[in-house]
């Protein structure tokens, strides 16, 4: 199968109500990307709205059928958030990421890795009888299978990254700095054009291919790659 791109579940709240009022706070420098500029730079994707929902996505494909991975998202460099919220204020927009609470496995942090590194422990994932463990995960990925994270500052806790790879058992990849997503608008009222992506800020380095980013990123040592310590 091709490659799988999640993308996580981020929208305004209160919700916007015209491209107007948003096109004002990227005027404002107070805008920040949510699921609809995800979506976008993605193509087709598979929205997310919890790390559980992330391994249902992995558990549905077939053994040996997993190559590659592309998250985006909102998270900081110990976590990787699926669902939040989007609030502008007086100068900028916070950005609320919804945790983990408990075993509910919200968030894909060190907590939730450790929940499911474990093999004698079982999960199962919405309506599914299915007991799963970390075992079945592992199967659905091919030798040579990769995650990518294009949320900021992805590559910063390199302790994180490699925690990951050796759940997964796989590589995984992050970028240092900050994502850019770089919307266009024109027109009145204003169409916005969500498909361009970048890294450090929109001036540095920007496309709508985001397969280009991670070459580009590797060129300036903008990224870090962890591979996983085999068991």
């Amino acid at each position: 199968m091709g490659d799988i791109n999640v993308i996580g579940s981020f929208d305004w709240d209160p919700p916007l109500k015209n491209s107007q009022q948003e096109v004002q706070l990227m005027i404002e420098n107070k805008w920040e990307p949510g699921s609809k500029d995800f979506e976008a730079v993605a193509g087709k994707s598979i929205l997310c709205k919890s790390f559980l929902q992330f391994l249902g996505v992995i558990l549905n494909q077939k053994p040996k059928s997993v190559g590659r991975i592309n998250v985006f998202t909102h998270g900081n460099s110990d976590l990787i958030a699926f669902k939040g919220r989007l609030v502008p204020r007086t100068t900028m927009t916070d950005v609320m990421l919804e945790l983990s609470q408990g075993l509910d496995l919200k968030a894909l942090d060190m907590q939730a890795l450790d929940l499911i590194n474990d093999t004698n422990r079982w999960f199962q994932v919405e309506r599914n009888p299915t007991k799963y463990t970390i075992t079945d995960i592992r199967s659905r990925f091919t030798d040579n299978a990769i995650i990518f994270f294009y949320s900021c500052h992805s590559g910063l806790d390199s302790q994180f990254l490699q925690a990951i790879a050796n759940t997964f058992q796989i590589m995984v990849d992050g970028f240092k700095p900050a994502i850019a997503y770089c919307p266009k608008y024109s027109g009145n009222p204003p169409l916005i054009d969500r498909k361009h992506i970048g890294i450090k800020d929109c001036s540095v380095y920007q496309t709508t291919n985001f397969y280009e980013l991670a070459p580009y990123a590797a060129s300036k040592n903008l990224i870090i790659s962890t591979r996983p310590i085999r068991r």
